[in-house]
């Protein structure tokens, strides 16, 4: 909705023009949703960034105590007529940021960079599930089943695995767990989505987006635009000044993983790791446990 007009000396300062107005647009993952074309009841969107979202269209909205139990919120779609289920996973890019900077000492390089050399040391691990099962929660896990005590964790380390192998499992990880969030918004909606669109700066990540194919059983789908929310945004705002918000929407290309890997995959996210992350977390030990080597 209108909330202005930019005075004068904010006008010189951004570069734009006196007196443009100042509207609000809405929530930067539904609004990149609408721009990548994720608009109608049995679509979902995967907004994945530095923190990932899940967000499954609905016609009708979900059971509200069902939804909040799950860790997760509902409302409308920026459109006002569909109802949309939202997940959040906070550790998602942020995982990679981790890797990077922690074990690859890579924190004052680039982030172009940066990646990279991420992407580059992750072709290195073949193809195929990895083995390592990541659980991805490096600030605990919001949606589903809420577990804010819940932290990074990976199982199944062998002798051949090194630090290739390592970074696969955690965009493995991610992806087990982004689909998990979008099988559970399935369930609140009556049905699984038909397709999901991929969009945000991570679907850089080639392997990323591959592994997200071979994940998931139903169909995928990458938003070409890097900046899907900012397009999404703009176009709300233009419709609060009496545009029509149906007309730009950014290009989709379907992703097909091979039939064996996806086969591989998704045998790997039912009988390793949903198994592993619904079981009861290890307890940490205290700071002055002395087996931990702490304390005096």
């Amino acid at each position: 909705m209108p909330v202005g007009r930019i005075h004068t000396a904010a006008a010189a300062a951004l570069g734009v023009a006196p007196g443009a107005p100042v509207v609000v647009a809405g929530h930067d993952h539904l609004v990149g949703a609408w721009a990548a074309g994720v608009r109608e009841a049995g679509e979902a969107a995967d907004s994945m960034g530095t923190a990932e979202a899940v967000v499954t269209l609905a016609d009708a909205a979900p059971d509200a105590r069902t939804t909040g139990r799950q860790g997760m919120s509902y409302g409308r779609h920026v459109d006002g007529v569909h109802w949309c289920t939202v997940a959040g996973m906070s550790s998602s890019g942020a995982l990679v940021e981790w890797f990077c900077n922690r074990l690859l000492g890579l924190a004052h390089v680039p982030p172009e960079e940066r990646y990279r050399r991420f992407a580059a040391l992750v072709e290195q691990a073949g193809q195929g599930p990895t083995g390592v099962c990541v659980e991805p929660y490096l600030y605990g896990r919001s949606a589903p089943h809420p577990d804010p005590a819940r932290r990074l964790a990976l199982h199944g380390l062998q002798p051949r695995h090194g630090l290739p192998d390592l970074a696969r499992a955690l965009l493995e990880g991610a992806s087990y767990q982004a689909r998990w969030m979008t099988e559970v918004q399935g369930e609140l909606a009556a049905g699984p989505p038909h397709t999901v669109t991929l969009l945000g700066g991570s679907v850089r990540q080639r392997t990323w987006v591959a592994i997200k194919a071979a994940v998931s059983p139903w169909r995928t789908l990458v938003c070409s635009a890097p900046d899907a929310a900012c397009l999404g945004a703009a176009t709300w705002a233009g419709a609060a000044l009496g545009l029509d918000p149906a007309a730009p929407a950014a290009a989709r290309r379907p992703v097909d993983a091979p039939p064996a890997a996806a086969d591989a995959y998704q045998r790997a996210y039912r009988t390793v790791f949903l198994p592993t992350v619904t079981a009861p977390a290890t307890a940490p030990r205290p700071d002055n446990d002395p087996a931990s080597g702490a304390g005096s």
